[in-house]
């Protein structure tokens, strides 16, 4: 049995090039999503890879660190948009009733 206090996901974090007026080039830390929203003409859900800054509700998670490098190594290999992929742990913090890194 699981308790909810106990739970430690593992999910996909990388730097995502940026780009702006005021810095010109930089990378912002982001946290490897899924768009459930777009949907395709027979409306089911694209289900697009996004980048998200925050822990959100369609972060891409796994059970086990394995599990998350498989993904990782499988989908993000030499990437254009981003550099330093890496797995990271979280954890729902019942305090905040928010999930963090940890």
């Amino acid at each position: 049995m699981k308790l909810l206090k106990d739970v430690e996901l593992y999910c996909i974090k990388v730097d995502y090039f940026m780009w702006s007026e005021e810095k010109g080039d930089y990378t912002d830390p982001c946290y490897l999503s899924i768009d459930t929203k777009t949907k395709l003409k027979d409306g089911n859900p694209a289900n697009l890879i996004i980048f998200k800054e925050d822990i959100t509700p369609c972060l891409r998670v796994f059970d086990t660190e394995n599990e998350a490098k498989e993904y990782m190594n499988s989908r993000i290999k030499n990437p254009c948009y981003c550099e330093n992929p890496r797995v990271v742990k979280i954890k729902y913090r019942l305090e905040t009733k928010e999930w963090e890194e940890i």
